[in-house]
């Protein structure tokens, strides 16, 4: 099982070799790939994806208000990308964790 937020912090994330790729697209292309190769759909598109983690009661006041703005948008702004990774490290570096470097790519990912 793989869980997707955009902070982290105190939800636990299971450590499996599970991936995730998503896109924006009208044709969701996201995929979870598990053991023995095996492949299925978390959703059918961007806005179905978000609309389900929206479901989870769990969710932060932050995680919600990203997720909302980010299905009204099509996306994830880089503002509230940078926020949650911040967040992220911050709440990490308060749990008593090492200082955490992040690396960001050409393509603005961490």
């Amino acid at each position: 099982m793989t869980t997707t937020n955009l902070y982290a912090c105190t939800k636990s994330v299971s450590s499996d070799q599970s991936s995730i790729t998503a896109s924006s697209d009208s044709t969701m292309s996201s995929v979870v790939s598990g053991e023995g190769g095996s492949q299925a759909r978390l959703a059918s598109s961007l806005s179905d994806l978000i609309s389900q983690e929206l479901q989870d009661q769990d969710l932060s006041d932050f995680q919600r208000v990203i997720l909302e703005r980010a299905k009204d948008a099509g996306g994830v702004s880089v503002s509230d990308y940078e926020s949650a990774w911040s967040g992220y490290r911050s709440c990490m570096l308060g749990k008593g964790y090492k200082e955490i470097k992040l690396i960001k790519f050409p393509n603005g990912i961490y």
